[in-house]
């Protein structure tokens, strides 16, 4: 009866753990897009992204925030490193 009850929380257990790194896999991707990003982009550059253009007002941990015509935009962090950026200035 015991041993039934520990195979039943290891299969919980096991399945929140999947579960949990299935749903922080994006943010993990974006955080360590930063990490690299950082060292190519820098706040005031002018870029173009995506069919978005704007200057970088803000580069947080896992995204960057463009001031374009309409507005500002957020921008996850693995779009830049996982497209091909222009760079205006």
């Amino acid at each position: 009866s015991d041993g039934v009850y520990a195979e039943l929380i290891s299969a919980i257990v096991i399945a929140g753990a999947i579960s949990y790194g299935l749903a922080s896999r994006d943010l993990l991707r974006d955080t360590l897009s930063t990490y690299y990003g950082k060292s190519t982009f820098e706040v005031g550059q002018r870029i173009s992204v995506d069919g978005v253009t704007g200057t970088i007002e803000e580069i947080g941990n896992i995204s960057v925030i463009l001031r374009t015509e309409k507005g500002r935009t957020v921008v996850p962090s693995s779009v830049l490193t996982g497209n091909k950026v222009e760079i205006l200035d």
